[in-house]
Protein backbone atom coordinates (compact mmCIF):
# COMPACT_ATOMS: atom_id res chain seq x y z
CA UNK A 1 0.00 0.00 0.00
CA UNK A 2 1.43 3.41 -0.96
CA UNK A 3 2.00 5.86 1.97
CA UNK A 4 0.79 9.61 1.14
CA UNK A 5 3.40 11.83 2.53
CA UNK A 6 2.16 14.87 3.69
CA UNK A 7 4.09 18.50 3.27
CA UNK A 8 3.74 21.07 5.87
CA UNK A 9 5.24 23.06 9.00
CA UNK A 10 5.49 21.54 12.36
CA UNK A 11 4.74 23.73 15.03
CA UNK A 12 8.13 24.30 15.93
CA UNK A 13 8.74 25.39 12.52
CA UNK A 14 5.90 27.94 12.26
CA UNK A 15 7.15 29.34 15.50
CA UNK A 16 10.84 29.92 14.27
CA UNK A 17 9.61 31.61 10.94
CA UNK A 18 7.34 33.92 13.06
CA UNK A 19 10.21 34.90 15.20
CA UNK A 20 12.36 35.70 12.16
CA UNK A 21 9.63 37.51 10.37
CA UNK A 22 9.27 39.47 13.71
CA UNK A 23 12.97 40.18 14.09
CA UNK A 24 13.21 41.55 10.57
CA UNK A 25 10.66 43.55 11.11
CA UNK A 26 12.13 45.01 13.98
CA UNK A 27 15.48 46.00 12.16
CA UNK A 28 13.38 47.08 8.97
CA UNK A 29 10.88 49.23 10.58
CA UNK A 30 13.71 52.04 12.16
CA UNK A 31 15.02 52.54 8.84
CA UNK A 32 11.44 52.55 7.39
CA UNK A 33 10.59 55.44 9.55
CA UNK A 34 14.49 57.23 8.81
CA UNK A 35 13.54 57.05 5.05
CA UNK A 36 10.33 58.84 6.38
CA UNK A 37 11.44 61.60 8.00
CA UNK A 38 14.22 62.34 5.84
CA UNK A 39 11.60 62.47 3.61
CA UNK A 40 9.58 64.85 5.14
CA UNK A 41 12.33 66.96 6.44
CA UNK A 42 13.40 67.58 2.69
CA UNK A 43 9.88 68.63 2.27
CA UNK A 44 10.48 70.81 4.69
CA UNK A 45 13.59 72.54 3.45
CA UNK A 46 11.98 72.81 0.21
CA UNK A 47 9.45 74.64 1.87
CA UNK A 48 11.74 77.09 3.33
CA UNK A 49 13.58 77.25 -0.34
CA UNK A 50 10.40 78.39 -1.22
CA UNK A 51 9.76 80.83 1.26
CA UNK A 52 13.10 82.32 0.53
CA UNK A 53 12.43 82.83 -3.26
CA UNK A 54 9.29 85.09 -1.88
CA UNK A 55 11.44 87.00 0.34
CA UNK A 56 14.04 87.34 -2.80
CA UNK A 57 10.91 88.10 -4.99
CA UNK A 58 9.95 90.91 -2.42
CA UNK A 59 13.36 92.21 -2.26
CA UNK A 60 13.58 93.12 -5.56
CA UNK A 61 10.13 94.34 -6.18
CA UNK A 62 10.51 96.68 -3.00
CA UNK A 63 14.11 96.98 -2.56
CA UNK A 64 14.20 96.02 0.83
CA UNK A 65 13.62 93.02 2.54
CA UNK A 66 9.97 93.15 4.68
CA UNK A 67 9.32 93.94 8.85
CA UNK A 68 9.10 90.92 10.28
CA UNK A 69 6.18 91.42 13.07
CA UNK A 70 3.17 93.58 12.68
CA UNK A 71 2.54 94.73 15.91
CA UNK A 72 4.15 97.25 17.86
CA UNK A 73 3.03 99.17 21.38
CA UNK A 74 2.87 102.77 21.17
CA UNK A 75 5.54 103.72 23.78
CA UNK A 76 8.35 101.97 21.14
CA UNK A 77 7.09 103.85 18.13
CA UNK A 78 8.35 107.15 18.32
CA UNK A 79 6.89 110.92 18.54
CA UNK A 80 5.16 110.07 14.74
CA UNK A 81 3.18 107.21 16.06
CA UNK A 82 2.70 105.66 13.08
CA UNK A 83 -0.25 103.19 12.71
CA UNK A 84 -0.86 99.54 14.72
CA UNK A 85 -0.95 97.44 12.13
CA UNK A 86 -1.65 93.42 11.99
CA UNK A 87 0.55 92.02 9.44
CA UNK A 88 3.36 89.80 9.52
CA UNK A 89 6.09 88.72 6.65
CA UNK A 90 4.12 85.48 6.12
CA UNK A 91 1.54 87.86 4.89
CA UNK A 92 3.41 89.86 3.10
CA UNK A 93 5.34 87.88 1.03
CA UNK A 94 2.05 85.97 0.01
CA UNK A 95 1.79 87.68 -3.77
CA UNK A 96 5.79 86.10 -4.25
CA UNK A 97 4.97 82.54 -3.05
CA UNK A 98 1.80 82.59 -5.93
CA UNK A 99 -0.81 83.22 -3.47
CA UNK A 100 -1.82 87.23 -4.80
CA UNK A 101 -5.29 86.37 -4.63
CA UNK A 102 -5.52 84.75 -0.90
CA UNK A 103 -3.80 88.03 -0.18
CA UNK A 104 -6.01 90.18 -1.88
CA UNK A 105 -8.95 88.81 0.37
CA UNK A 106 -7.05 90.19 3.61
CA UNK A 107 -8.20 93.24 4.92
CA UNK A 108 -5.37 96.40 5.25
CA UNK A 109 -6.14 96.48 9.24
CA UNK A 110 -4.60 99.89 10.54
CA UNK A 111 -5.52 101.36 13.91
CA UNK A 112 -3.91 104.79 13.98
CA UNK A 113 -3.03 105.44 17.69
CA UNK A 114 -2.25 108.75 18.71
CA UNK A 115 -2.24 107.44 22.42
CA UNK A 116 1.10 105.59 23.61
CA UNK A 117 0.08 102.39 24.81
CA UNK A 118 -3.44 102.79 24.97
CA UNK A 119 -4.62 99.50 25.59
CA UNK A 120 -8.24 100.13 24.58
CA UNK A 121 -6.61 100.51 20.94
CA UNK A 122 -4.37 97.30 21.77
CA UNK A 123 -7.59 95.38 22.14
CA UNK A 124 -9.33 96.86 19.58
CA UNK A 125 -6.60 95.62 16.95
CA UNK A 126 -6.91 92.20 18.31
CA UNK A 127 -10.45 92.39 18.19
CA UNK A 128 -10.16 93.86 14.12
CA UNK A 129 -8.39 90.30 13.32
CA UNK A 130 -10.20 87.78 15.54
CA UNK A 131 -13.45 86.66 13.07
CA UNK A 132 -10.90 87.01 9.98
CA UNK A 133 -11.68 83.51 7.86
CA UNK A 134 -8.24 84.07 6.68
CA UNK A 135 -6.68 82.65 9.49
CA UNK A 136 -8.49 79.08 8.59
CA UNK A 137 -6.54 79.23 4.84
CA UNK A 138 -4.55 76.56 4.84
CA UNK A 139 -0.84 76.82 3.42
CA UNK A 140 1.94 73.83 3.32
CA UNK A 141 4.68 76.12 2.62
CA UNK A 142 4.22 77.49 5.81
CA UNK A 143 3.84 73.89 7.61
CA UNK A 144 6.38 71.17 7.81
CA UNK A 145 5.72 67.45 7.28
CA UNK A 146 7.08 66.40 10.43
CA UNK A 147 4.72 68.33 12.62
CA UNK A 148 1.81 66.63 14.62
CA UNK A 149 -1.33 66.11 12.79
CA UNK A 150 -2.85 68.40 10.13
CA UNK A 151 -1.87 71.89 9.47
CA UNK A 152 -5.65 73.36 10.57
CA UNK A 153 -6.24 73.02 14.56
CA UNK A 154 -8.78 73.48 16.92
CA UNK A 155 -8.73 75.05 19.97
CA UNK A 156 -6.21 77.56 18.98
CA UNK A 157 -5.97 79.47 21.86
CA UNK A 158 -3.76 83.03 21.68
CA UNK A 159 -3.12 85.03 24.46
CA UNK A 160 -1.27 88.99 25.08
CA UNK A 161 -0.97 90.94 21.86
CA UNK A 162 -1.79 88.48 18.73
CA UNK A 163 -5.45 88.22 17.47
CA UNK A 164 -7.19 84.94 17.85
CA UNK A 165 -9.69 82.83 15.86
CA UNK A 166 -13.08 83.33 17.23
CA UNK A 167 -13.96 80.10 17.32
CA UNK A 168 -10.70 78.50 18.33
CA UNK A 169 -9.92 77.39 14.50
CA UNK A 170 -6.69 78.24 12.49
CA UNK A 171 -4.07 77.08 10.36
CA UNK A 172 -0.71 77.13 12.07
CA UNK A 173 2.71 77.84 10.76
CA UNK A 174 5.95 75.88 11.24
CA UNK A 175 8.32 79.06 10.59
CA UNK A 176 9.41 81.85 12.53
CA UNK A 177 11.66 85.00 11.34
CA UNK A 178 14.99 86.23 12.90
CA UNK A 179 14.77 89.61 14.93
CA UNK A 180 18.00 89.21 16.01
CA UNK A 181 20.21 87.75 18.97
CA UNK A 182 17.47 89.58 21.51
CA UNK A 183 14.86 88.10 23.74
CA UNK A 184 11.19 88.35 24.06
CA UNK A 185 10.84 89.92 27.28
CA UNK A 186 13.06 91.70 29.51
CA UNK A 187 12.08 90.53 32.73
CA UNK A 188 11.49 87.49 34.96
CA UNK A 189 13.91 84.66 35.77
CA UNK A 190 17.02 84.32 33.48
CA UNK A 191 16.29 81.34 31.72
CA UNK A 192 13.08 82.80 30.58
CA UNK A 193 14.56 86.47 29.42
CA UNK A 194 17.60 85.33 27.60
CA UNK A 195 17.77 81.53 27.46
CA UNK A 196 20.96 79.95 27.09
CA UNK A 197 22.53 82.70 26.88
CA UNK A 198 21.63 83.67 30.33
CA UNK A 199 24.83 83.98 32.83
CA UNK A 200 27.17 85.77 29.86
CA UNK A 201 26.69 82.74 27.50
CA UNK A 202 26.50 85.18 24.60
CA UNK A 203 25.28 88.83 24.79
CA UNK A 204 21.94 89.02 25.60
CA UNK A 205 19.88 92.71 25.96
CA UNK A 206 17.50 92.06 29.31
CA UNK A 207 16.26 95.72 29.56
CA UNK A 208 12.38 96.05 29.07
CA UNK A 209 11.28 97.50 26.27
CA UNK A 210 10.97 101.25 27.23
CA UNK A 211 12.89 103.48 24.50
CA UNK A 212 13.08 103.64 20.76
CA UNK A 213 16.70 102.30 20.86
CA UNK A 214 16.71 100.22 23.82
CA UNK A 215 14.96 97.64 25.40
CA UNK A 216 14.42 93.78 24.36
CA UNK A 217 11.36 93.19 23.40
CA UNK A 218 11.99 93.20 19.59
CA UNK A 219 8.58 92.86 18.35
CA UNK A 220 7.46 96.65 19.37
CA UNK A 221 10.80 98.95 19.58
CA UNK A 222 12.68 100.75 16.44
CA UNK A 223 15.59 99.84 18.18
CA UNK A 224 18.81 100.65 15.75
CA UNK A 225 21.86 98.78 17.59
CA UNK A 226 23.68 95.71 16.73
CA UNK A 227 21.33 92.76 18.22
CA UNK A 228 18.79 93.41 15.76
CA UNK A 229 18.08 90.71 13.03
CA UNK A 230 16.44 91.35 9.69
CA UNK A 231 12.67 90.74 10.62
CA UNK A 232 11.98 92.89 13.38
CA UNK A 233 9.10 94.66 14.38
CA UNK A 234 6.81 97.37 11.68
CA UNK A 235 7.85 99.81 10.20
CA UNK A 236 11.50 98.51 9.98
CA UNK A 237 12.24 97.77 6.64
CA UNK A 238 15.86 96.29 5.85
CA UNK A 239 17.82 96.92 2.70
CA UNK A 240 20.15 93.71 1.63
CA UNK A 241 23.44 96.33 1.81
CA UNK A 242 22.96 97.02 5.18
CA UNK A 243 23.01 92.80 5.79
CA UNK A 244 27.20 94.11 6.36
CA UNK A 245 27.56 90.58 8.37
CA UNK A 246 27.33 88.71 4.71
CA UNK A 247 23.42 87.35 3.61
CA UNK A 248 25.22 83.31 4.03
CA UNK A 249 25.70 84.16 7.63
CA UNK A 250 22.70 85.93 8.81
CA UNK A 251 19.29 83.71 9.59
CA UNK A 252 16.08 84.83 8.11
CA UNK A 253 13.37 82.18 8.74
CA UNK A 254 13.84 78.93 11.51
CA UNK A 255 11.37 76.76 12.46
CA UNK A 256 9.40 75.90 15.55
CA UNK A 257 6.27 73.90 16.29
CA UNK A 258 2.71 74.54 18.08
CA UNK A 259 2.16 73.26 21.20
CA UNK A 260 -1.20 73.59 22.12
CA UNK A 261 -2.56 74.42 25.32
CA UNK A 262 0.20 73.97 28.21
CA UNK A 263 3.48 76.42 28.09
CA UNK A 264 4.09 75.65 31.09
CA UNK A 265 5.50 72.15 29.77
CA UNK A 266 6.54 73.03 26.37
CA UNK A 267 7.41 76.78 26.54
CA UNK A 268 5.78 79.96 24.89
CA UNK A 269 2.54 81.61 24.73
CA UNK A 270 -0.05 80.07 21.96
CA UNK A 271 0.50 83.31 18.69
CA UNK A 272 1.25 79.66 16.13
CA UNK A 273 -1.44 80.64 13.62
CA UNK A 274 0.13 82.03 10.36
CA UNK A 275 -1.47 85.62 10.48
CA UNK A 276 -0.67 85.75 14.36
CA UNK A 277 1.64 89.40 14.38
CA UNK A 278 4.51 87.87 16.76
CA UNK A 279 5.93 85.82 14.50
CA UNK A 280 9.74 85.96 15.08
CA UNK A 281 11.98 85.25 17.43
CA UNK A 282 15.39 85.53 18.54
CA UNK A 283 19.46 83.54 18.97
CA UNK A 284 19.23 84.00 22.86
CA UNK A 285 17.25 80.54 23.36
CA UNK A 286 19.07 77.74 21.60
CA UNK A 287 18.11 75.47 19.19
CA UNK A 288 15.06 72.76 20.65
CA UNK A 289 15.71 74.33 24.10
CA UNK A 290 12.58 73.66 25.82
CA UNK A 291 13.07 69.94 24.72
CA UNK A 292 16.95 69.45 24.91
CA UNK A 293 17.70 70.96 28.21
CA UNK A 294 14.46 70.50 29.39
CA UNK A 295 13.68 73.97 30.26
CA UNK A 296 10.38 75.08 30.97
CA UNK A 297 8.86 78.20 31.55
CA UNK A 298 7.17 81.40 29.99
CA UNK A 299 8.82 81.91 27.40
CA UNK A 300 11.62 79.00 27.03
CA UNK A 301 9.93 77.29 23.92
CA UNK A 302 9.62 80.51 21.58
CA UNK A 303 12.89 80.42 19.96
CA UNK A 304 13.65 78.11 17.31
CA UNK A 305 12.78 74.30 17.46
CA UNK A 306 11.82 71.30 15.18
CA UNK A 307 10.26 68.02 15.44
CA UNK A 308 13.46 67.10 13.67
CA UNK A 309 15.92 65.28 15.45
CA UNK A 310 19.23 66.88 16.74
CA UNK A 311 18.43 70.33 15.66
CA UNK A 312 16.43 72.72 12.89
CA UNK A 313 16.38 73.77 9.49
CA UNK A 314 16.93 77.54 8.43
CA UNK A 315 16.82 79.93 6.00
CA UNK A 316 19.93 82.06 5.51
CA UNK A 317 19.22 85.34 4.09
CA UNK A 318 20.84 84.46 0.89
CA UNK A 319 17.85 81.75 0.13
CA UNK A 320 20.16 78.87 1.42
CA UNK A 321 18.54 76.39 3.55
CA UNK A 322 21.00 75.13 6.49
CA UNK A 323 20.00 72.58 8.79
CA UNK A 324 21.81 73.36 12.32
CA UNK A 325 22.74 71.54 15.14
CA UNK A 326 20.76 71.92 18.50
CA UNK A 327 24.73 71.48 20.30
CA UNK A 328 25.61 74.61 18.24
CA UNK A 329 27.85 77.10 20.23
CA UNK A 330 25.64 79.67 21.61
CA UNK A 331 27.89 82.24 20.83
CA UNK A 332 28.52 81.32 17.19
CA UNK A 333 24.54 80.72 17.16
CA UNK A 334 23.68 84.03 18.78
CA UNK A 335 25.93 85.65 16.12
CA UNK A 336 23.94 84.70 13.16
CA UNK A 337 21.26 85.91 14.10
CA UNK A 338 22.28 89.51 13.57
CA UNK A 339 22.57 91.24 10.28
CA UNK A 340 25.26 93.71 12.12
CA UNK A 341 26.73 92.99 14.66
CA UNK A 342 30.51 92.33 13.31
CA UNK A 343 30.90 89.48 14.77
CA UNK A 344 33.38 86.42 13.47
CA UNK A 345 31.71 83.14 12.77
CA UNK A 346 33.94 80.90 12.57
CA UNK A 347 32.19 76.98 13.00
Amino acid sequence: MKQIQRVGFTLVELLVVIAIIGVLVALLLPAVQAAREAARRMSCSNNLKQIGLGFHNYLSAHRVFPYGAGYNEGNCRGGSSPPLLGHNWRILILPFIEEQSLFDKIPSVALASSTPNNATQRFQLRDLWAPLPQQKAILPIYYCPSETGPQLKTDVQVNYWAAGPTDGIAAVSSYRGCAGNISHWGHGPAVESCGLCAGGACPCDTGLHATVNGGSHFAYCQRKDKSLGILTGYPNALKVSKVIDGTSKTILVGETYYAPKDYTVEGCVEVAHWMAPWCVTGTVYGINMSKAQGATGFLTGCGFRSQHTGGSQFLLADGSVRFIEEAINMIVFSAMGTYAGGETITE
